[in-house]
């Protein structure tokens, strides 16, 4: 018998089998379409063994079914012989007198997947410390109301006399409305072919790598307006006090700094200084950082800030940011098979008072 007739045959077995077993599990007989099934498949089963036997098969595999119900049914006979009842299971061995050869490698017969962790990134941004609003997804601009200049009466023309008659000294206050134009925020991966964006772990890494690179655009928005700000020349300041000095020149033009971005290189000077003297006092505690306040202001780490800062971000400005969407796009017309996915939005950031940031870095 040939081997696709060996297969097929043992298919056909499988099947007559499991339609007895489901009625021995119910404790009933066939149905009427339970046994138009099994007619079909005795039929089938019957010309492959007699195909069989007429090229030469000894007889020791041979098939031999009938109609399951009746005198003389030799299926149906064996397997009530085997014990089956109503009720009760039965099973019977079905000789086969061939031997396997296995060839190849075993390694890839039952194989364990695991995903491994993501690959590192780092995620050490400013933009979140900084105030933000919403905006809608066909803002081109945003319209931001800034005091410009102001004058001031002296102190001594504002207290006057109590019966004083004469014209109350002026304050005078000069404002501007800028239109900030609003940004694309956007990046793509390309060339992904459909059939692994269908699974669900290589989907996940590519929307992990957009958003990265989203967060990457919005930190620079902020950055670009603090690289416009002042400076405080740290000289030969320790580090701790040129972060102090900045914070005073914060403080002389009106603003409260609540904010301190440091380089990834000064927050390793930060948690790693040590006293002036021989003793070499640790800062902090040997092994400890720097805190996550430090007077009074919360400090974060950017990546990318060129010099450390030190800020008001309540004063400074505000992120403006507008939905953020993941798409995706066969490529081609369908003709590859593959796709592109688009991560994108539009985002502002409008510089409200230039003078509430200070970059400690020289001129």
């Amino acid at each position: 018998m040939r081997r696709d007739d060996v297969t097929r045959l043992r298919e056909l077995r499988s099947h007559m089998s499991a339609i007895l077993d489901r009625a021995n599990k119910d404790g009933r007989d066939l149905s009427v379409r339970e046994t138009e099934q099994f007619d079909e498949l005795e039929i089938e089963a019957k010309k492959l063994a007699a195909n069989g036997n007429s090229n030469g098969s000894n007889g020791n595999g041979e098939f031999r079914t009938v109609h399951p119900f009746g005198e003389g049914r030799d299926l149906l006979g064996a397997f009530r012989g085997a014990g089956w009842e109503p009720g009760e299971s039965a099973s019977l061995d079905w000789p086969e007198f061939r031997a396997v050869t296995w060839t190849g490698s075993v390694d890839g017969v039952a194989m364990f997947q695991r995903d491994a962790g993501d690959f590192g990134a780092d995620q050490r941004y400013a933009w979140p410390a900084f105030q933000q609003t919403s905006i809608e997804p066909d803002v081109t601009s945003v319209q931001v109301l800034t005091q410009t200049a102001r004058t001031l009466p002296t102190a001594a023309n504002v207290v006057r006399a109590i019966d004083a008659v004469t014209n109350k000294p002026e304050a005078a206050s000069t404002l501007t409305l800028n239109a900030v134009p609003v940004k694309q925020v956007a990046a793509v991966q390309s060339g992904l072919p459909n059939v692994l964006l269908e699974t669900e772990a290589i989907s996940s890494v590519v929307g992990v790598d957009l958003r990265l690179s989203i967060n990457e655009g919005l930190d620079k928005l902020i950055l670009d307006a603090i690289a416009a700000s002042g400076f405080q020349a740290p000289s030969t300041d320790p580090l701790l006090v040129s972060i102090r000095k900045a914070m005073t020149t914060i403080f002389a033009v009106g603003y409260n700094p609540n904010l301190l971005i440091l380089t990834p290189a000064m927050a390793e000077t930060l948690d790693t200084d040590q006293s002036l003297g021989t003793e070499k006092f640790w800062t902090f505690g040997a092994g400890n950082f720097a805190p996550r306040e430090l007077f009074g202001m919360q400090v974060r780490v950017s990546k990318t800030i060129p010099a450390s800062a030190v800020v008001d971000s309540q004063a400074l400005g505000r992120l403006y940011v507008g939905p953020i969407s993941l798409a995706t796009f066969e490529e081609n017309a369908g003709k590859t098979n593959t796709s592109l996915v688009r991560m994108e939005g539009h985002a502002a950031f409008g510089t409200e008072r230039q003078n509430a940031a200070v970059r400690i870095a020289a001129a």
